[in-house]
């Protein structure tokens, strides 16, 4: 894998390195750039179901010309990827391996396939940006890299993902590792369809939407990139796909840019404020979410915005932000505020994301079969409606209950088919939010988009233990309430039972 390939034989990819960069540590016998280069093209031979070539200089020194050998193979190159360090950006061979490429690349259509870019920065070691040579300004800037590390929040210093510092190091190298691995995947897959030639291949269609996807303060850089992954995968377009200018009025007119071209945006808002651009008094963050909120009422357009559960912020300028977030009528113009965990963004983001399903036709109940009572729960309280469940099928109910297995595309599908043709519904209220309930509701409200001609002939909201103020103070006009003693009784069920169980 390391050695330059025989005449006749091209690579997909060229890892271009500085030899320092390559040196083991604490007596280990392999190098950082050996142990990325094996595991990457196990990888990326894994995404794309074959052995995909990538290569090296494995007899690389300090003192070494460019070698004609390796320079002959760019023009048949489908991609090359620098492991970028201070040390690379002070190596006159380095600077020349991506120059030559770029010249390479000129006479096959350009760096860039249908806006997939044939250059990868991988950023082994943090670098400032006045140490990129000015002839590598412009290709670094039309990229956003992949980052091998983070910055410590308490002491500004950065931490290489490498397994020499520990096993959350080692996890955070693979997950990076994936993103390089899935977008070479995505480039090299695209040019089998748009093979090297002189001319420039044409836009080919999207399958997915575009997202602009806030850039975020350093302690939601792992999950922007969760996200940014998720996106990906599904064939959606994440913007800003390079670097944004950090000059306040720069900055602002390339994110309205980016809005311009854009289906969905989501801010994930954390604990820190962040970087405030040159010439601006509010942060990344609040700019954008001005931006952004600037842009609702362009047709299709639609925001999202994320406070982790439990958000807690010190700094006065981000608790300040926080709060007009939650209250601020014009920092939610034209948002879905989303306060808890990472999966139920996601859940969200897709659902947005996803086609609306083509139009139903009315589905009639069938008078043969026994009555069916859709029994909707939270996760939490799986086991807790067992009891429910065995009451009702033992009175002659057939009985459908909430699922939790399988992606969330069948788990939603299936949602709303049992919806379509229950003859009853009933809401546990356990250990749910009041939160997850309201959208059950909903839901329920819903169902005659999804084809029904009549609504169920009962539908209930059940309150069980444990108590608290939200269940109180439950009230809907909706749905009947029934308070569930405990121990269970059968006797403050059987009134909805009634409901639906008599012949229709």
């Amino acid at each position: 894998m390391t050695n330059a390939p025989q005449a006749g034989s091209p690579s997909d990819v060229f890892i271009s390195y500085a030899i320092l960069d390559n040196s083991p540590l604490g007596g280990s016998t392999e190098g950082w750039v050996s142990r990325f280069h094996n595991d990457l093209v196990i990888k990326l031979s894994e995404l794309m179901g074959e052995r995909v070539k990538v290569w090296r200089d494995a007899k690389l020194g300090g003192s070494d010309l460019l070698e004609e050998t390796i320079v002959r193979q760019f023009p048949m190159l489908k991609a090359l990827v620098s492991v970028v360090s201070p040390r690379y950006l002070r190596s006159e061979w380095c600077v020349r391996e991506v120059g030559e490429f770029e010249k390479a690349t000129a006479a096959t259509g350009g760096v860039k396939v249908n806006e997939k870019s044939r250059f990868f920065k991988v950023v082994k070691t943090p670098f400032a940006a006045q140490e990129v040579p000015p002839s590598l300004v412009e290709l670094f800037n039309s990229v956003l890299g992949f980052d091998f590390f983070e910055i410590d929040p308490a002491s500004g210093r950065p931490r290489e993902f490498s397994e020499e510092y520990g096993q959350e190091a080692r996890r955070k190298y693979f997950a990076r590792l994936y993103d390089v691995a899935y977008d070479l995947s995505q480039l090299l897959k695209l040019m089998r369809t748009h093979p090297l030639a002189g001319a420039r291949p044409s836009e080919a269609p999207r399958s997915g939407k575009t997202v602009y996807l806030a850039l975020t303060a350093s302690d939601l850089q792992a999950q922007r990139e969760q996200v940014r992954r998720e996106l990906v995968e599904r064939g959606h377009a994440v913007l800003p796909d390079s670097p944004l200018p950090m000059i306040g009025e720069e900055f602002e007119a390339a994110v309205r840019a980016c809005l311009e071209r854009c289906d969905l945006a989501i801010h994930l808002v954390g604990e820190r404020y962040g970087i405030v651009p040159e010439n601006a008094s509010q942060s990344l963050g609040e700019l954008q979410n001005q931006l952004a909120a600037a842009a609702t009422g362009k047709p299709g357009y639609s925001r999202l915005i994320w406070l982790p559960k439990g958000l807690s912020p010190q700094d006065p300028r981000q608790v300040a932000f926080v709060e007009r977030l939650q209250r601020d009528a014009e920092a939610q113009r034209g948002a879905e505020l989303i306060q808890d965990v990472l999966e139920k963004l996601k859940e969200v983001m897709l659902d947005k994301l996803t086609p609306p399903p083509p139009p139903v036709s009315p589905v009639k109940p069938d008078p043969q079969r026994p009555p069916l009572l859709y029994l909707i729960c939270d996760q939490v309280d799986e086991l807790r409606v067992d009891p429910l469940e065995d009451f009702f099928f033992d009175q002659g109910a057939e009985v459908s209950r909430s699922r939790f297995e399988g992606d969330e595309a069948a788990i939603s599908q299936a949602h709303r088919q049992v919806l379509q043709l229950c003859d009853a519904v009933l809401i546990y209220y356990g250990a749910a939010s009041r939160a997850w309930v309201d959208v059950k509701l909903m839901d329920v409200l819903q169902a005659p988009g999804y084809g029904r001609t009549a609504p169920p002939r009962a539908q209930a909201v059940a309150l069980a233990p444990p108590d608290n103020r939200d269940k109180q103070r439950f009230r809907t006009r909706t749905a009947e309430v029934i308070r569930l003693p405990e121990p269970l009784s059968a006797e403050s069920l059987r009134p909805f039972l009634q409901q639906f169980l008599t012949p229709r």
